[in-house]
């Protein structure tokens, strides 16, 4: 989470945050102070003024923004849940922390685990869902939850769990007021929020020239890694970083630039449509 004397950006991992903490740091010109969120409000200068701060913690969501800077514009960054659900597949943390992501270990072949097995495994455990959130895995996918845990305000939440119905405006209450910045146009959408929030655009338009960022390791693959996670199982390796090394093969293409399309066939497609259907209604750039 990084807050700012203008908005808090609530970090959500594998939707472009990097990227948005890096121009944020560059906005600030590197003077970013870090510490505990709990910290944020005896270091925030009490004169007002140009104040950055990042909590050391990066993935904290929405509702625990503490009190002091509730009155401050909230700018969050989701990616389309299809290609998510590949970048998050191919980071590998599934392997390196297995015992993170229960189920895994029943599907056939395991440890070599299809993208198609992730993908319905993930839906039926709910993995790092909070309890309160699990009730609803029936109705929404994945990735829908894990939008709402990051950004839901909690009587909201509280309220949807209370609907046997649950609409797109029903959704689109329980995370207003928010701005979310849509990974496929990070560039332009940072851009106008910035914009938004009070920033001189002479301050901010590097930000439409900045390159997309790879993340550390685990969010790089190889193509013919790609061709082999998506065509049979994974290797039976850690992570996709030391699958390449074992297998000598050196160039990288961050997941950002594979066709996340490919992973899907017309079956796991249209699972995925209903599943995250309510996400992909509320941001239709989002769709397959």
């Amino acid at each position: 989470m990084i807050i700012t004397d203008k908005f808090v950006f609530v970090h959500v991992p594998k939707t472009a945050g990097t990227f948005v903490r890096n121009a944020i740091t560059r906005l600030y010109d590197g003077h970013v102070i870090r510490g505990r969120l709990s910290e944020a409000e005896q270091l925030a200068p009490s004169t007002g003024g140009k104040f950055c701060f990042e909590s050391q913690v990066k993935h904290i969501s929405r509702r625990r923004i503490p009190e002091f800077f509730n009155h401050l514009p909230i700018v969050g960054s989701f990616r389309n849940p299809f290609e998510r659900y590949v970048s998050q597949f191919l980071f590998g943390t599934w392997q390196a922390l297995p015992e993170q992501f229960p189920g895994l270990e029943n599907c056939s072949g395991y440890p070599n685990v299809t993208f198609s097995d992730y993908v319905l495994t993930a839906n039926e455990k709910h993995w790092h869902i909070s309890k309160d959130l699990i009730p609803l895995g029936k109705k929404l996918g994945w990735q829908t939850l894990g939008f709402l845990q990051a950004f839901g305000r909690h009587e909201s939440l509280i309220d949807l769990l209370d609907f046997d119905f649950i609409t797109v405006d029903k959704l689109n209450e329980c995370i207003s007021p928010i701005t979310i910045l849509q990974t496929n146009s990070i560039n332009q959408d940072l851009f106008d929020a910035l914009i938004k929030v009070g920033y001189p655009a002479d301050e901010v338009r590097f930000i439409l020239d900045l390159s997309r960022v790879v993340p550390d390791k685990l969010d790089t693959v190889t193509t013919n890694t790609h061709d082999h996670f998506r065509t049979t199982r994974s290797n039976n390796m850690r992570s996709p970083e030391v699958a390449n090394k074992k297998n000598g093969l050196s160039r990288i293409t961050p997941t950002a630039l594979i066709d996340w399309r490919t992973f899907y066939d017309e079956n796991l497609r249209d699972y995925v449509i209903r599943r995250e259907r309510l996400l992909v209604d509320l941001y239709p750039k989002m769709k397959f």
